[in-house]
């Protein structure tokens, strides 16, 4: 299994766990918020990876490249989860908060996982 599976399938594992516990007190089933987590991170994490790792991370150009992809992922997956929990009750400013809380978590984790590994 190649790192960029292996860092979808653990940003999967936290980021649905996110949603479902942010939001699932509201009402919506855990079933629709774990289809819609999994494919709005199906959606961006491919293109983040991508674009991150086409930039050493010890030049200055990486952390702007890592700020502004994940500025990009918090946006489109904010859009995802709106979409798809449309009619569910769940305002879009608490779901961009979500998505923001959710990449957050996941970046924060995989920039320790890539310091604890050097």
């Amino acid at each position: 299994m190649t790192a960029a599976v292996i860092a979808l399938i653990a940003t999967i594992a936290v980021e649905v766990v996110v949603v479902v516990v942010v939001v699932r007190p509201r009402g919506v089933t855990t079933t629709r918020l774990v289809v819609v987590s999994v494919v709005a991170n199906v959606l961006t994490h491919p293109a983040l990876w991508w674009t991150v790792s086409r930039h050493d991370d010890r030049t200055g150009a990486y952390l702007a490249v890592l700020v502004a992809a994940e500025a990009a992922v918090c946006a489109v997956e904010w859009l995802v989860l709106v979409v798809g929990l449309r009619g569910h009750g769940v305002p879009a400013l608490d779901l961009l908060g979500v998505s923001v809380l959710a990449n957050s978590i996941t970046t924060a984790i995989g920039l320790s996982v890539a310091v604890a590994a050097r």
